[in-house]
């Protein structure tokens, strides 16, 4: 998995490129072994011109995979606490787009499994 990391409105430093990667490459074990090409883009941003009180800081990520994407997005008043924030999120929604797909495969093999039952079970 390779990570892109976008600023908008901030500097983007060596410490926050590694606390980003740090975060970002926990979702990698549910991203194919087979597809080791797969892109995330993080975009951080400070975003403060209609808010009142303060920075507001935005982290997005999104990952574009053979079976779907997955766009998160999350806006904090503090940035680390906003890449926290999305890196659960994207981690919820991957593990969920995963249980999906192994109860989608074994509902299929529990149907092929009753067809083959009830071919042989007539019988006798």
């Amino acid at each position: 998995m390779k990570i892109q990391i976008k600023a908008t409105g901030i500097q983007l430093t060596d410490v926050l490129t590694d606390y980003v990667n740090k975060k970002v490459s926990h979702l990698e074990k549910f991203i194919n072994a087979k597809n080791p090409d797969t892109v995330c883009h993080v975009e951080l941003a400070k975003t403060t011109e209609h808010h009142k009180n303060g920075d507001i800081y935005r982290a997005e990520i999104r990952c574009a995979l053979k079976n779907g994407e997955v766009y998160v997005a999350e806006e904090r008043a503090d940035l680390h606490s906003a890449i926290d924030a999305v890196k659960d999120e994207a981690y919820n929604k991957l593990s969920s787009m995963k249980d999906k797909a192994i109860t989608r495969i074994r509902k299929g093999g529990a149907k092929v499994k009753a067809i083959i039952k009830g071919m042989w079970g007539a019988d006798k």
